[in-house]
């Protein structure tokens, strides 16, 4: 019995701690179901923390456009570029030594200096950096009697050469042109490389001289088409190129500009005549009205407004052509048989080259430009 009434109070005593677990457990439970209570004003709610702004990086800026009147160097400095081309003209002639059989006649000597003035404006960014007509110089490095050799004897196997009249090369260097403000800007002969001599050879193209350094490509190619020869006229060509670049104080180019004439609205129109065996003078129309009576070795100028236009010689078929403002154009009165005469439109170096030695005749009638 007693150990019977043992075994009870044992399971009793199990029993008892077992419903004490459920009722634990069931009391919990109900405590989550339930809603919470509200809390009390006087608790300090915790505060949510600060986020964290990152800082972006500023927006690229949009680069600012320059006018075309401004300079483009941080520095505050306008600047022709290195390289830049310029054309420009020979003011004077130059002419090596030819030697005949009974003697030598000497034209150019070494240490000359030859005036050069450019056939165009040069601009940078729009604006006149080195206007048509600066002055430029370039010096004669080198003059060559044909046939002799550097030690002053004639070359072996020359002596037929002797009956032949011959003019020696030239070698040139091109040293400068004066820019908008005054100031002298250096030159070469070459778009690449340094400023040095160079050999001087002369070609005829488009009925203009044209000068060029000498290359071995250019004289067979000039030999061949029979336009190569060793001297140069009075207005030949010549390209130069600015040896390294060249500032110019941004101020002074703003003042230059403003001395600079004032752009023509209206082109210029040259008609003009070379010299031919016929002597008859020849009525010249332009848009139907009569402009001039051309002799030989005469030309009249005169301005246009820009669009389409017509001129003839006389009563034969007009040529049309396009005017544009402020620019030149040429136009060349050419016999095309015994009685038929035309006008061919060239370019602006023959055009000059065939006014050079003209004489210049005035308008039938001073009018308004050719509409």
């Amino acid at each position: 019995m007693i150990a019977g009434r043992k075994r009870w109070s044992e399971v009793g005593r199990r029993t008892s701690c077992a419903l004490a677990v459920l009722a634990a457990i069931s009391g919990g439970c109900r405590a989550q179901s339930s809603s919470p209570e509200p809390k009390s004003d006087s608790v300090e709610q915790p505060q949510p923390k600060p986020r964290v702004r990152l800082k972006l990086p500023p927006e690229a800026e949009h680069p600012k456009e320059v006018p075309p009147n401004e300079p483009t160097n941080p520095n505050g400095i306008f600047e022709i570029p290195d390289a830049t081309p310029i054309r420009m003209r020979l003011a004077q002639s130059v002419h090596g030594i030819t030697r005949t059989l009974v003697k030598i006649k000497v034209y150019s000597h070494e240490g000359d200096k030859v005036r050069l003035v450019t056939a165009d404006d040069v601009r940078v960014n729009g604006v006149v950096v080195i206007p048509k007509g600066a002055r430029g110089q370039a010096t004669v490095t080198n003059v060559q009697v044909p046939g002799l050799t550097s030690s002053g004897n004639f070359q072996k196997g020359m002596a037929i050469d002797l009956f032949i009249p011959k003019t020696g090369s030239v070698s040139l260097e091109l040293d400068w042109v004066e820019d908008i403000t005054g100031s002298k800007v250096g030159l070469r002969a070459l778009p690449t490389g340094e400023s040095k001599p160079f050999v001087m050879t002369v070609y005829s193209e488009n009925g203009g001289m044209v000068v060029r350094p000498a290359g071995f490509k250019r004289e067979m190619k000039g030999l061949f088409a029979g336009h190569l020869r060793p001297w140069a006229p009075t207005g030949a060509h010549i390209t130069a190129y600015v040896d390294g670049a060249t500032g110019i104080d941004p101020e002074d180019v703003k003042q230059s500009q403003e001395l600079l004439p004032v752009p023509n609205e209206n082109g210029i129109l040259t008609i003009y005549r070379t010299k031919e065996q016929i002597t008859e003078h020849v009525q010249v129309f332009c848009d139907a009205k009569e402009i001039a009576t051309l002799g030989v070795l005469q030309y009249v100028s005169v301005e246009v407004t820009p669009g389409k236009h017509n001129c003839r010689v006389g009563q034969e078929k007009p040529l049309e052509f396009a005017a544009q403002a402020g620019e030149q154009q040429f136009l060349h009165v050419h016999r095309k048989s015994a009685k038929i005469w035309e006008l061919l439109q060239v370019g602006l170096d023959e055009g000059e080259d065939g006014t050079a030695n003209g004489e210049i005749v005035e308008e039938v009638a001073s009018a308004e430009p050719a509409q």
